[in-house]
C-alpha cells in the first residue's frame, strides 16, 4: 500500500515538476524577447525631430544639457549633417528639454507617450505568488521523508527551477521600479543646411482661388504698351510648399494716354496679354517658416508665356516671361489663405524694355 501510494505521489509531483519546468522556459524566453526593447520598460517615452540652421552652435547646447541631466547615454549617432542621441533623464527634466528644443531649432516632431504597467505588475505579484505556492509544497514534500532516491532528486530539481523563476521575477519587478522613475528620450537634430527639403516630404493640397494684379510699365511707348495694366486670374495652388498654377488676361487701363500717341498708334498698342504660368514661394528659417497665421512672409518665383494682342487685333505674339517676388501672407488657417506680392514682371522678349515692371498681386485661396 505504502508502495502504491509512494508511486501516485512521485507520478503527481512530476507532473508539477514539468509544468513548472515548461512555465519556467516559457516566462524566460518572453523576458528574453521583450528585453530587446528596451522602450518598454519605461512608462514615459519621448521622441524629437528638429533641424537648424546652427548646427554646431545647437549641437554644443544638446550636448551641455545631456552632461548637466542625462542619467545614461543608451546611443549616439554623429555626423558633419545630425547628431542623433537616446538617453534617460528624470521626467522632471522633460520641461526643461522642451524650452531648449525652442532654441535649438525648429520641430518637425515632438511625440511623447506613457505606458500603464499596472497590469504588466500585478500579473508578474501573480505569477510569483504562484510559484511561491509551489515551491512551499515541494519543500513540504520533502521534509516528510521516506522518499526514494528519484523522488529526492526530482523535488530538489523542482525546487531549484522554482527558485529560479522567482528571482527572475523579483529581478524583473526590481528592473521595473527603478525604471518608472526615468523617461527614454531620442532627439535627432539635423543640420538644415545640408539638407534640400526640411522634412523631405511633398504635401499636396487642393486649393483653387482668384488674383487681381496691377502691372505698373517702367517705359511704355506708343503703339507697343500702356502705363497700366490689370489682371484677373484664377490661382490654384497644389502643394502646402507653395507651389501653384495661374491663368489669366492682363488687359490695359482706360483711359490710360500715353505721351505722343496717336489714334494708329493706340490701335497697334498690346492692349491685352492672355497670360499662364507655374510659381513657388518659399519661406525663410528665422521669420515664422510660414506656420503664423498671419504675417508670413516668404519670397518665390514664376515662370509663365503671355500672348500678346493688338488693339486692332492685326497682331499677336507669344512672349515668355518671368517674375521674382516678395509677399506678405495677411492670413493662413487650415482653409483659406489671403496674400499679396510684389514682383518685377520681366518678359523674355525683344519688347522687353517696353513691357517689364512693377506687379502687384492680391489673392485669395480656399480648401477646396
Amino acid at each position: 500500500m505504502k508502495t502504491f501510494i509512494r508511486t501516485i505521489l512521485f507520478a503527481f509531483l512530476s507532473l508539477a515538476l514539468c509544468a513548472t519546468s515548461t512555465w519556467g522556459q516559457s516566462y524566460r524566453s518572453n523576458q528574453s524577447g521583450t528585453s530587446s526593447d528596451t522602450g518598454q520598460l519605461y512608462d514615459t517615452q519621448k521622441r524629437m525631430v528638429l533641424y537648424t540652421a546652427r548646427f554646431p552652435e545647437s549641437k554644443n547646447m544638446l550636448t551641455q544639457f545631456l552632461q548637466n541631466f542625462a542619467i545614461r547615454i543608451n546611443k549616439k549617432e554623429e555626423t558633419t549633417e545630425y547628431l542623433e542621441v537616446e538617453f534617460t533623464v528624470s521626467p522632471e527634466h522633460l520641461p526643461k528639454l522642451d524650452s531648449l528644443s525652442n532654441l535649438l531649432g525648429w520641430m518637425e516632431s515632438n511625440v511623447m507617450t506613457t505606458v500603464d504597467k499596472t497590469e504588466r505588475v500585478s500579473r508578474y505579484h501573480y505569477n510569483l505568488e504562484d510559484e511561491q505556492i509551489k515551491l512551499d509544497s515541494l519543500q513540504a514534500a520533502l521534509h516528510r521523508g521516506n522518499l526514494t532516491p528519484e523522488l529526492t532528486i526530482s523535488l530538489e530539481k523542482g525546487m531549484a527551477q522554482s527558485e529560479a523563476v522567482i528571482r527572475n521575477l523579483k529581478r524583473e519587478l526590481k528592473t521595473i521600479s527603478q525604471r518608472d522613475s526615468l523617461a527614454l528620450v531620442s532627439i535627432k537634430l539635423h543640420d538644415e543646411i545640408s539638407v534640400p527639403t526640411t522634412s523631405g516630404k511633398v504635401t499636396f493640397v487642393n486649393m483653387p482661388g482668384v488674383e487681381y494684379g496691377l502691372l505698373f510699365v517702367e517705359n511704355p511707348k506708343p503703339g507697343i504698351s500702356s502705363k497700366l495694366y490689370q489682371s484677373y486670374s484664377i490661382k490654384y495652388m497644389f502643394t502646402r510648399g507653395k507651389s501653384y498654377f495661374t491663368v489669366g488676361v492682363m488687359k490695359e487701363v482706360n483711359p490710360n494716354p500715353v505721351e505722343g500717341a496717336t489714334d494708329k498708334s493706340d490701335s497697334t498698342r498690346y492692349g491685352e496679354m492672355f497670360a499662364f504660368g507655374f510659381g513657388q514661394d518659399f519661406y525663410p528659417k528665422h521669420f515664422g517658416r510660414g506656420k503664423r497665421k498671419f504675417f508670413n512672409l516668404y519670397t518665390g518665383y514664376q515662370l509663365g508665356l503671355a500672348i500678346l494682342t493688338q488693339n486692332d487685333e492685326e497682331d499677336s505674339r507669344a512672349m515668355p516671361t518671368a517674375n521674382l517676388s516678395m509677399g506678405l501672407e495677411l492670413i493662413k488657417t487650415k482653409h483659406i489663405l489671403l496674400d499679396n506680392k510684389v514682383s518685377y514682371f520681366l518678359p523674355l522678349h525683344d519688347l522687353n524694355r517696353n513691357l517689364r515692371g512693377i506687379l502687384y498681386n492680391a489673392s485669395f485661396n480656399f480648401v477646396f
